[in-house]
């Protein structure tokens, strides 16, 4: 019996592993040339820069708990916002289903409006997991530090900027065309 359970672990745990290895790799935009890793889209929409300017500040009052304290500039006159967060990184046991919090993502986000564009951006992106962990050192599978539960970390990074762009990219929409959008389902 012992040895039928801990063959069926072995069996489990190899499954669990193989499920690992098979996730697609994440696409991070590394800049070798920088050294850095930075998230960037222009977004073409209509509105002067002062509205799209607007439109950002009422996204930031929804989207952050305290919008305040992650923004460091919001100047019209520039047209900038600037803001600093965080969010946390998971891993998962599936044999428990459980998720739980193993690292921190400190982020820099930067939003620069202009008549009927603007651009996102964020880079200056720290991992905190025990240590700060560059993501240039995630991304190096070749590394002797490299460890297999990065992947995910990087995976939940470009999930996590992937739904930040779009939430922003939705609410910068202007009430006709979410309208006409909200009509055309």
């Amino acid at each position: 019996m012992k040895t039928l359970v801990s063959l069926f672990i072995l069996l489990l745990a190899g499954v669990m592993l193989h499920a690992q290895n098979t996730l697609p790799d994440p696409k991070i935009p590394f800049d070798a040339e920088t050294n850095t890793v930075e998230f960037s889209k222009v977004v073409h929409v209509k509105g002067t820069k002062d509205e799209l300017f607007n439109r950002c500040v009422y996204w930031l009052n929804n989207y952050y708990k305290s919008p305040t304290r992650v923004t460091q500039i919001r100047d019209l006159p520039s047209g900038k916002i600037l803001g600093k967060h965080s969010f946390y990184l998971y891993t998962f046991d599936t044999t428990n289903n459980v998720k739980t919090k193993t690292a921190k993502v400190n982020y820099t986000f930067t939003v620069v409006f202009k008549e009927g564009r603007y651009k996102w951006e964020i880079n200056d992106l720290e991992v905190i997991a025990g240590r700060k962990v560059p993501i240039k050192e995630m991304l190096n599978k070749s590394d002797t530090m490299y460890r297999k539960k990065w992947k995910s970390y990087l995976i939940q990074i470009n999930d996590f900027v992937t739904n930040w762009s779009k939430n922003l990219e939705n609410k910068m929409l202007p009430e006709q065309a979410k309208k006409e959008e909200e009509d055309d389902w």
